[in-house]
């Protein structure tokens, strides 16, 4: 039973309580910073990318998230490490939560794929972007039903975070800008998710 609720009204916290989730992406890896697609591809953070996660990981230790979930891939992992680390929240992973498969042009240059087919959505053999952003949003309601009312802080890849930012009708194209280490905050109520805000900088 759910004390906040009370007596025999009940109905559990999720459908009664809004519920915020920070959106962090990963600090810079070596091949973010030389503009090639990771994708699945698995580098480690550089060292601009482990003080990237060092600073939001202070930055949001101070909203006392009641959990910290991460996508599998390293750099993913290493950034929630740090967030976890500062504000002591549980760590998990799902792999909902992974980066997007580019397929043929993982490793390749953005730019090149992108003068080549005009945009990383249409380069052929891409997993659509609505493919991504379903997957992360079952994730983010699940949070949801477990979580509400504390904060969540959710930490993924560009291209996951651009997917949802698609879907809430936030953004537009996967080449939509969400800097490495920036964090997006949206909000899971009775009446649906909502975009608070986008991009987010620390440090």
């Amino acid at each position: 039973m759910d004390d906040r609720l009370g007596g025999d009204n009940v109905v559990g916290a999720a459908s009664v309580w809004p519920m915020r989730v920070y959106l962090v992406r990963h600090g810079q890896t070596e091949l973010n910073a030389a503009g090639l697609i990771r994708g699945l591809l698995d580098p480690p953070l550089d060292k601009v990318g482990h003080l990237q996660a060092q600073e939001v990981g202070a930055a949001l230790a101070r909203l006392a998230p009641r959990a910290v979930v991460s996508g599998p891939l390293r750099r993913t992992v290493e950034t929630a490490h740090a967030i976890a680390s500062s504000s002591e929240a549980p760590l998990s992973v799902d792999r909902r939560l992974q980066d997007r498969d580019y397929g043929e042009w993982t490793g390749k240059s953005v730019r090149s794929v992108q003068e080549q087919w005009g945009s990383l959505d249409d380069a052929p053999g891409v997993e659509l972007w609505t493919e991504v952003a379903a997957r992360a949003l079952q994730a983010l309601e699940a949070l949801y039903d477990e979580n509400a009312p504390r904060p969540v802080v959710v930490v993924t890849h560009d291209a996951v975070v651009r997917a949802l930012l698609m879907t809430w009708g936030r953004v537009r194209g996967a080449d939509s800008v969400v800097d490495p280490g920036s964090y997006s905050v949206v909000e899971r109520s009775a009446d649906g998710w909502r975009v608070l805000s986008v991009n987010n900088h620390v440090g």
